[in-house]
């Protein structure tokens, strides 16, 4: 898919761990290899790159339930009144949520609960909508390319982008 058919489509969705390397990121880029061992794998070049990625969209969309988990991992490393959780506050309001109800994704797609979250199948589901899931779980991945969906590794974009060694074979 080239820049330009990404732009076409209605907006990008960034799962779970990816808006919390943005979350974090945006409060300070420093923090986010040690902020919490869901983003040591990442550092200030990825958020850079996550950055500039979703710029390439006129809509960051995001849905209650990546919303929700977020915010309780950011809660968990730090305490409600974080200053992370703060900025990630201050922006809920730019992003265009989508709401989608858990009674319907178990309808459509319960028979996979038991090997994915909700969220994950919230994320399966708004893929088919025109909607760029920006991931970094290549389950779910998966899932949404076998159900025709639109959907990028944000590991695989990296390497291609910024030619990174694999985690482990850092610098």
């Amino acid at each position: 898919m080239t820049v330009h058919q990404l732009q076409q489509q209605e907006g990008v969705l960034m799962d779970t761990n990816l808006l919390l390397l943005y979350s974090v990121g945006r409060y300070d880029p420093n923090l986010i290899p040690r902020f919490t061992t869901r983003l040591s794998r990442y550092d200030v070049e990825d958020y850079q790159l996550l950055r500039q990625f979703i710029g390439l969209f006129r809509k960051v969309i995001t849905t209650p339930h990546v919303l929700t988990e977020t915010i309780n991992l950011i809660d968990k490393k730090s305490g409600r009144y974080s200053p992370v959780l703060s900025r990630l506050a201050s922006e809920v309001a730019i992003f265009d949520e989508r709401y989608v109800s858990a009674a319907d994704i178990i309808a459509k797609n319960g028979h996979y609960l038991s090997t994915f979250g909700l969220t994950d199948l919230v994320l399966c589901e708004l893929a088919q909508q025109s909607v760029v899931i920006l991931t970094d779980d290549g389950a779910v991945g998966s899932l949404i390319t076998g159900k025709k969906g639109l959907v990028l590794n944000f590991g695989q974009l990296r390497d291609l982008l910024i030619q990174k060694k694999p985690p482990g074979r850092r610098r």
